[in-house]
């Protein structure tokens, strides 16, 4: 068994079913699997849906449904920060909600499922696209 932590990108892909979001379907829905997704994730693809006029509730019942969501607590949220401090001398363009995800992982020892270029030198990023 292994636990995963779905990124927006993953999610984004999955939604759209793309060959990466085949590959992060065959992870969440995996039996053997458990698979959680972080609350900022379900802010950026409610943006994302909203400006592309596409219903946010489809991506947030998917990730209902399909994942265990954890919400973004004083801890993540201080430990985000200092991840985001660290990763930026190296990665000049990284994302907050990154660092979150990156923070949260910690947190839980979870494998993170992105495509995103951002995580490439993550050792627990999962790349699928």
């Amino acid at each position: 068994m292994s636990n995963y932590l779905i990124d927006t990108w993953a999610w984004i892909e999955y939604l759209k079913g793309s060959p990466a979001g085949e590959i992060a379907a065959a992870i969440i829905q995996d039996e053997n699997n458990d698979c959680y997704t972080s609350s900022v994730c379900i802010a950026e693809i409610s943006s994302k849906y909203l400006r592309e006029n596409l219903d946010p509730l489809v991506a947030e019942n998917a990730i209902n449904n399909l994942t265990k969501v954890i919400d973004v607590d004083a801890a993540i949220a201080a430990s985000a920060g200092k991840v985001h401090a660290d990763l930026r001398k190296k990665i000049s363009n990284l994302g907050l909600t990154d660092a979150i995800i990156i923070a949260t992982a910690k947190k839980f020892g979870l494998k993170i499922v992105t495509g995103d270029k951002h995580f490439k030198e993550i050792s627990n990023a999962v790349l699928i696209g």
